[in-house]
């Protein structure tokens, strides 16, 4: 068995117990500026005490032109004091001719690629972004997060409720925004993320990551 099939079946046993109960089904669309830029599609199940999430994001149209990209995420956990805490976290990656696969688990992340040498390091710490801004409470103070190789510390800037108008098949209505920033090779950057109760679940309807002299990314979820 090679090693990227290891790490798969690895995280498949962890995420057989998750849980049993149904899933719900989640899509966002992304935008960079005006240019429609791809979607992410999710399936998530959060129970008292255990969550799993996995989805599936690629690139469509001009942007697709540009970076042939496409990726698919796992992760799975607990939840602690009402929040994720994920236990291990997959992520498979294409981009061309290249393919790599990372799994974050045990205290350990392990890299493997088709055209490089097996990388094992250190866990980054904190808890996969997906599940926590996905699955997670909104306006925290501060939390710390990672994409599986670094970790990234969100720290609240804002809290403020407004209405978005969305056209059809997005949320119209009043939300709760919540403007982070966090570091990243030394810059600041920006994410803010509207919340509302679409049909009695609390969940972001709305993300925003402004990169500086970059137009904005936007993920908006499908509600209608």
């Amino acid at each position: 068995m090679t090693s990227a099939r290891i790490l798969v079946a690895a995280f498949l046993l962890l995420a057989a117990g998750a849980t049993t109960h149904a899933f719900e089904k989640l899509v966002y669309d992304a935008r960079v500026g005006w240019i429609e830029a791809g979607s992410i599609e999710m399936i998530a199940n959060r129970t008292a005490d255990r969550f799993y999430i996995a989805g599936s994001v690629e690139t469509k149209g001009v942007i697709r032109r540009l970076i042939k990209w496409r990726g698919s995420f796992s992760a799975v956990g607990s939840i602690v004091d009402g929040e994720p805490e994920g236990e291990a976290y997959l992520l498979l990656e294409e981009k061309g001719d290249e393919r790599e696969i990372l799994l974050a688990a045990n205290k350990k992340t392990v890299i493997y690629s088709n055209n490089r040498p097996t990388q094992i390091m250190d866990h980054p710490g904190g808890n996969d972004l997906m599940s926590s801004l996905f699955l997670g409470r909104h306006c925290f103070e501060r939390r710390v997060v990672h994409d599986g190789e670094d970790p990234y510390e969100l720290e609240l800037n804002r809290i403020s409720t407004t209405e978005i108008f969305e056209p059809k098949p997005y949320y119209r209505g009043a939300t709760t925004r919540c403007d982070y920033q966090y570091a990243y090779k030394e810059r600041v950057r920006r994410v803010s993320v509207w919340v509302a109760d679409v049909e009695g679940v609390s969940r972001p309807v709305r993300i925003r990551v402004r990169v500086p002299f970059r137009p904005d990314g936007v993920l908006r979820l499908r509600t209608r």
